[in-house]
């Protein structure tokens, strides 16, 4: 993450990595402490990466709950 942080907000690798990144963090145990660090607009595209997800209903409810602005 530090790596995709660091990259412009225009390099073309940075959408396609922070993709990869967020399908990763669904299998995650520890998912909901990594996505509680994302910012507003992460967590949007973080929402919709996972409900493109083939992804159980128990652990896209999670996910989505993680999401949600605290």
């Amino acid at each position: 993450m530090k790596w995709l942080e660091e990259l412009p907000a225009t390099d073309p690798r940075r959408q396609p990595y922070f993709e990869s990144v967020l399908r990763s963090f669904a299998f995650h145990p520890q998912a909901i402490e990594q996505l509680a660090g994302l910012s507003a607009s992460e967590r949007a595209a973080a929402r919709d990466v996972f409900v493109k997800m083939d992804l159980s209903e128990e652990r896209l409810t999670t996910l989505l709950q993680a999401l949600k602005t605290r």
